[in-house]
């Protein structure tokens, strides 16, 4: 099992705040249509990097990353 790392509480809110931007990102990738195909990489591989993060340093609440459809 990995160890956990810790956050400082300003470190944590600003994580956290890059959180919620990551959810509109998403939202909005969601809700491009046809424009999925040329974003999806890109938004999938910044999605699984905050997961990856949010998991390390113990955030709640993170919901599971979006996939790449062209690589997974």
């Amino acid at each position: 099992m990995r160890p956990r790392l810790t956050l400082t509480a300003a470190a944590r809110k600003q994580l956290q705040q890059v959180g919620k931007v990551r959810d509109r990102v998403v939202a909005r990738y969601k809700d491009a249509g046809d424009d999925q195909y040329l974003l999806g990489t890109a938004v999938a591989r910044v999605d699984r990097g905050f997961a990856r993060l949010a998991g390390l340093f113990c955030i709640n609440g993170a919901r599971a990353p979006l996939t790449d459809k062209l690589f997974n």
